[in-house]
């Protein structure tokens, strides 16, 4: 089963940095509508 998490964007620097550490690939956004702009970019 694929889980999801939340990042709330108080604590998105310190989750991005222990996900990184744990070999995750972070792209981090500040809101909803900047995290479907990254997605996009990501996935051309």
């Amino acid at each position: 089963m694929k889980q999801t998490i939340l990042v709330v964007v108080d604590i998105r620097e310190l989750v991005s940095i222990f996900l990184k550490k744990s070999g995750y690939d972070v792209i981090e956004a500040a809101d909803g509508e900047k995290a479907k702009e990254g997605i996009t970019c990501e996935t051309g």
